[in-house]
């Protein structure tokens, strides 16, 4: 109903879409400056972290960018198409940043603990995902191998950004910077919950674009925004 509402006030379907898709890069844009900002206002291991995290929200942007010009400009559809490839480095440059973050001191023991709660938490994800995502997306595309290998590409990357979600919550939290990233945690969570209802309804052909899926993505990225902008307020870090 809110999908067909703002596409009556915009005039047309294409308005509508165009205006979706332009909106979600703009979105990305504005994410990958405030993440910026952050790594401009931090130093150490915190500057990297934040700096590679921006270079993934920039191949993010750059992939929304493409599947804009070849939905809206070329009126092709862009799944499976060199969108994908910016799509897919955010993921590993993610996880990368995350690493990068300076860890909470514990003791072997605890970090043992966390070592192993984290470990059941991913494989309990991967199954989850196995069972319900991927599983379903081998058995269901058929005959074309590329289309198989990108849409299979998704879950497997999700894997790996939820690895490093499990990795941020259990060892870095709770420094001093807390608030930025419990931001970013919940941008990551965004991520994965679109990620995966993106997954199932590629998988079921009822994917529509400029859906309300859209707004997830749009979460997303003003989440990753407001993790930037705390980060590098000076100010705001002296009351976490």
């Amino acid at each position: 109903l809110i999908r067909q509402f703002l596409q009556a006030a915009i005039g047309s379907k294409e308005m509508f879409l165009a205006a979706d898709d332009i909106l979600i890069v703009i979105s990305g844009g504005i994410a990958s400056v405030g993440i910026f900002c952050a790594a401009g206002n931090s130093e150490g291991q915190f500057r990297k972290a934040w700096m590679i995290l921006g270079i993934a929200m920039v191949a993010d942007t750059l992939g929304e960018a493409a599947w804009t010009v070849i939905e809206v400009v070329l009126h092709q559809n862009p799944f499976p198409s060199v969108a994908d490839l910016g799509y897919h480095v955010f993921y590993p440059f993610a996880f990368a940043a995350v690493l990068l973050l300076p860890e909470n001191p514990v003791s072997r023991r605890e970090s043992l603990k966390i070592f192993l709660d984290a470990g059941i938490a991913v494989i309990v994800f991967i199954l989850i995902f196995w069972t319900f995502v991927m599983a379903p997306i081998a058995a269901s595309i058929e005959g074309d191998t590329l289309t198989l290998a990108i849409s299979l590409a998704y879950p497997v990357m999700d894997v790996l950004l939820f690895a490093a979600l499990m990795h941020l919550i259990y060892r870095k939290i709770g420094s001093s910077e807390t608030a930025p990233l419990v931001l970013l945690a919940a941008g990551m969570v965004a991520v994965l919950v679109v990620d995966m209802l993106f997954s199932i309804q590629i998988r079921q052909r009822t994917y529509v674009p400029g859906g309300l899926l859209d707004i997830g993505w749009l979460i997303s990225n003003m989440l990753f925004f407001l993790a930037g902008m705390m980060q590098s307020d000076p100010k705001s870090l002296g009351h976490m």
